[in-house]
């Protein structure tokens, strides 16, 4: 799941950059035409080709019943709601960062355009491909022997991140900016290699694609509202101060994580295995 998660960040360093350059030469609504015409075909192309090999049962469940089951097993699940709560702040810090490091680059050290949008996306998505290798592979390699692994590699991701945004937020040269993107990046990853595969291990498979659905469903919500906080934020406190205070946010992500550790996790994963 890391390897497959690991195209997303590749995807991110190259619309990062060249989303910039055809911005500045042809405008941004061209940006959109291309990328948005690449998803046209794309999704042609997976309409044909996905197959489903998964072996047909005898009969098949009504739709309304298998959602209000998946609905049960969800919120009848206490730490995956805790996950779903961490992965809420994640993204509250994500969305942020993402839609506002170019602007806090160009304001602060004075980058062009193209060289803040270069640096916000390569340097954090490129140490986030190592850190869902490192993530999965310290998660993966203990999960036998201590089934909460995916848990503290998951909350170690924010503990470990957050120092890196308040870097972030007092940086104030290039090189020191790119070390810490780069650091959060890297433990960004920590997070990422486990997002997923700790809700499976807590919920039957059925209802795996469901759970993953409204865990994103409701951290996308309210991950959406950072940005424009941020913005009203801004001519107030400025952006360095708001970055500061997504670091805070990313750190206190990694209580349900462990308060599903400590209180939840046991009996759920019981009711699994």
């Amino acid at each position: 799941m890391s390897i497959h998660q690991s195209a997303l960040y590749l995807g991110f360093i190259v619309s990062g950059v060249l989303a910039t350059i055809i911005a500045n030469a042809y405008g941004w609504r061209h940006s959109f035409f291309l990328f948005g015409g690449f998803g046209i075909v794309l999704a042609a192309v997976m309409a044909f080709r996905l197959k489903n090999d998964t072996p047909r049962q005898g009969s098949s469940t009504p739709v309304l019943k298998l959602f209000r089951d998946g609905l049960k097993a969800f919120f009848g699940t206490p730490s995956i709601v805790l996950l779903a709560v961490a992965c809420a702040g994640f993204q509250f810090a994500g969305q942020a960062f993402l839609v506002w490091t170019p602007t806090y680059l160009q304001e602060s050290i004075g980058l062009s355009s193209t060289m803040a949008a270069f640096d916000a996306s390569f340097y954090t998505q490129l140490a986030s491909i190592f850190g869902v290798m490192i993530g999965a592979r310290l998660a993966d390699g203990n999960i036998k022997r201590h089934p909460k692994a995916r848990l503290w590699v998951e909350a170690l991701g924010f503990v470990l991140g957050a120092p890196f945004l308040l870097m972030l937020a007092k940086g104030r040269t290039e090189f020191v900016m790119c070390f810490a993107m780069a650091g959060y990046g890297l433990f960004k990853g920590f997070y990422d290699s486990n997002i997923f595969a700790a809700v499976y291990d807590l919920i039957d498979e059925r209802y795996r694609a469901m759970a993953t659905s409204f865990m994103l469903m409701f951290a996308l919500i309210i991950g959406s509202a950072s940005p424009y906080l941020l913005g009203v934020l801004q001519p107030s406190v400025g952006l360095s101060k708001g970055i500061a205070l997504m670091g805070l946010v990313y750190m206190l992500s990694a209580l349900p994580i462990l308060a599903a550790g400590l209180w939840t996790f046991r009996r759920d994963y019981a009711r699994q295995h």
